[in-house]
């Protein structure tokens, strides 16, 4: 069910590359029920602030240069803090999804010819209802008496519909460009104008999926792409790697440490005397090349599951690998362009601000939602079950787990996995 349909073009180095990826699904297309007794409106957890700051094991780095933020969105420079901030809590009792709403196994359909047009899928006007429950995220020394115990979660993937208006002929593009302005006459955003010719260029298609970590990506091109037609405008985010700019950003730091593999039991293992998040690993010994502003250049992974005390780093993404564990999946949900929801992380865009309606005043906004109908989840290929560098098959739990999460809390959002397919192979 993996079809090659498409080209992503790449901006920086001129290039395209084909790329495969499975057919996206979506969920039953049903008015949702509106709020009672029965089926209250759950609000989202406020995101706990993560606080970032250089870490202490990068010796070879270069010291940070700041450099002028990118049109389009304010500055996104995170500074070390002066001073640990107060532990920030989420709530611990949250409804969990039960067996009988969670069949087991990871869905995602196949396209089918439709009997009629394409059809916009039916945006929920209620809050999403999944959350779990776990420990807090910690921003101050870990206790000693911290609970050592992993949050209750049952939930796994359900299944979902096909795409609705989407068939073997439908056009498909994935766009990383940045190119959506054609001129900047001033810095006031009224006096942009927009590069129409590459935006009705990708109005000819039926899915178009765009990067909103892009700095010249903004609502107003999601708007111009529906309101001219495409059936689905899906944005894109990482779920398998912390994809940074490493010039101005850095690991995310006061945490309860980072895990690292252990070969006597060939499993994920707490690293003691690091304070970084604890979805970041250690598997590999690395030989990293950074550039004279701290950007990561090379990466070549030297001894394969030998533990070198550092996160590893995607050698083709140059993004930091994750265990996707339910730290992840908060900064995933809540991380905002130009917001310190999670602070270190202010110039990507998470779940939230990804699928959020728009605000029609202020489609220039970068830091407001961008009213996307889904997501492109990348890197899904961090939890491959093969001995290969940059897979882990020791992540695959949590990334089912994570993709789970996504499908559950975004019912009527549409979800296109890239690189996932070894999950619908027999025996894994």
């Amino acid at each position: 069910n993996i079809e090659d349909i498409g080209l992503s073009y790449n901006e920086k180095t001129g290039t395209s590359q084909s790329t495969s990826v499975i057919c996206a699904s979506i969920m039953p297309t049903d008015e949702p029920a509106a709020p009672s007794e029965s089926n209250p409106v759950v609000e989202l957890p406020i995101a706990p602030k993560i606080e970032s700051a250089a870490p202490a094991f990068s010796t070879n780095k270069p010291a940070s240069k700041e450099s002028s933020s990118p049109v389009g969105y304010p500055e996104a420079i995170p500074t070390a803090p002066t001073a640990r901030p107060v532990a920030q809590s989420l709530p611990t009792t949250l409804p969990v999804a039960t067996e009988s709403n969670s069949p087991v196994g990871l869905s995602v359909g196949v396209p089918t010819v439709p009997t009629a047009g394409p059809v916009v899928p039916v945006i929920p006007t209620t809050a999403p209802v999944y959350t779990e429950t776990g420990p807090k995220l910690e921003s101050t020394p870990i206790p000693t008496d911290k609970p050592t115990e992993r949050p209750t979660e049952t939930l796994l993937a359900k299944s979902r519909r096909r795409m609705l208006g989407i068939d073997s002929d439908s056009k498909f593009i994935v766009y990383y460009g940045n190119d959506y302005f054609s001129s900047f006459p001033s810095a006031d955003s009224k006096t942009w104008e927009l590069n129409k010719l590459l935006l009705d260029a990708l109005a000819r298609f039926d899915v178009v999926i765009i990067k909103p970590g892009e700095p010249n990506c903004t609502p107003e091109v999601v708007k111009y792409l529906k309101d001219r037609g495409v059936a689905y405008v899906i944005g894109y985010i990482s779920i398998g790697a912390d994809e940074i700019d490493t010039a101005i950003e850095s690991p995310l730091d006061f945490g309860s440490g980072m895990v690292g593999y252990d070969d006597a039991s060939n499993t994920l293992v707490p690293v003691m005397g690091n304070t970084l998040q604890s979805f970041y690993v250690d598997v590999d010994t690395q030989n990293v090349v950074y550039d004279s502003s701290g950007q990561i250049i090379t990466v070549e992974t030297v001894l394969r599951k030998t533990p070198d005390g550092v996160p590893d780093i995607n050698p083709s993404s140059l993004g930091y690998m994750v265990n996707p564990d339910y730290n992840w999946r908060r900064v995933i949900n809540n991380m905002r362009i130009g917001s310190v929801a999670v602070e270190g992380r202010r110039s990507t865009a998470g779940l939230q601000q990804i699928v959020g309606a728009w605000d029609p005043n202020k489609l220039r906004d970068r830091t407001t939602n961008f009213g996307c109908d889904g997501f492109f989840l990348d890197r899904i290929d961090t939890a491959g079950p093969y001995d290969a560098i940059g897979m882990y098959p020791w992540v695959m739990k949590e990334m089912s787990k994570t993709i789970a999460y996504i499908s559950e809390t975004y019912k009527g959002k549409v979800i296109i996995a890239n690189r996932g397919d070894f999950y619908f192979t027999a025996g894994l």
